[in-house]
């Protein structure tokens, strides 16, 4: 069996270091190691697939056992660049998940990865998070896995305090109606990557009963729409025109009919 996970987060999260993480303490020998970046630093330039193969025994009561995950590392949305680097970003994205659907194939899970440490939530952060949203569908956000990191820098006494203040701010967002959410807890070490897949296989055992079919793949696929209508990129340039005032960026808006001028074709 194959799951196909999408790993997304802010720039410098430490997207690149979990996959390096896990890819060393397993058979990987299909896979290059990540790069990995310096502070709030993007490392992963494009889309990179790398593939894990979890152990026959697998993971304690589940039949994840054997199975193949495929490990998707994105850049950030938020990752320094024109206007046109964040277009081709969720361009790329959106052909990906477009494709997966138009063959009738399903992704396992999203992954969202966010640092407990440090500093304040700002604007920015939560205008991305709004695209991702929108990339995934409101119905759909309780299947999102939620990994923080950094809990190896984070003081001891800052870290519960700072994870309910990300609750309260917009984790909670991708819990069920019974306020629950998966959320896991990473630090950069072998051990915890590793504890950290096995959670993540069982829980696309679990989704596997239940598929579901995010928002910009029933946009582009079902409804055909222009990747320039579709909800995500409208809110890609709610956060680009955010922050123009303060850059010679220009009209978002204007960049981005101009870029996407073709519809996307999975």
């Amino acid at each position: 069996m194959i799951s196909t996970l999408r790993i997304l987060g802010p720039t410098g999260v430490g997207k690149s270091t979990f996959i390096r993480n896990v890819l060393s303490g397993v058979d990987a020998t299909h896979s290059q190691m990540p790069d990995i970046g310096e502070g709030s630093t993007a490392c992963t330039q494009k889309i990179t697939h790398y593939v894990v193969d979890l152990p026959s025994r697998g993971v304690a009561g589940t039949r994840a056992g054997g199975r193949r995950l495929i490990l998707v590392d994105t850049p950030g949305l938020d990752s320094h660049g024109t206007p046109e680097h964040s277009f081709e970003l969720l361009r790329s994205i959106t052909v990906w998940l477009a494709s997966l659907h138009h063959d009738k194939l399903k992704l396992g899970a999203i992954i969202y990865m966010y640092p407990i440490y440090p500093g304040r939530i700002t604007r920015n952060e939560l205008a991305i998070f709004r695209v991702f949203k929108k990339i995934c569908g409101t119905q759909n956000l309780a299947r999102v896995i939620t990994i923080t990191t950094k809990w190896d820098i984070c003081p001891p006494k800052m870290g519960d305090d700072r994870e309910a203040e990300l609750w309260h701010a917009f984790l909670g967002q991708l819990a069920n109606k019974r306020g629950r959410g998966v959320v896991m807890r990473l630090e950069d070490t072998r051990e915890s990557a590793l504890n950290v897949l096995n959670e993540i296989a069982r829980h696309c055992v679990e989704f596997e009963s239940e598929p579901v079919v995010y928002a910009i793949q029933r946009e582009i696929v079902e409804e055909g729409s222009l990747l320039s209508n579709t909800a995500a990129a409208k809110a890609l340039v709610a956060a680009l025109a955010q922050k123009s005032s303060a850059s010679s960026f220009g009209d978002p808006l204007a960049r981005m009919v101009a870029y996407f001028r073709h519809p996307v074709s999975p």
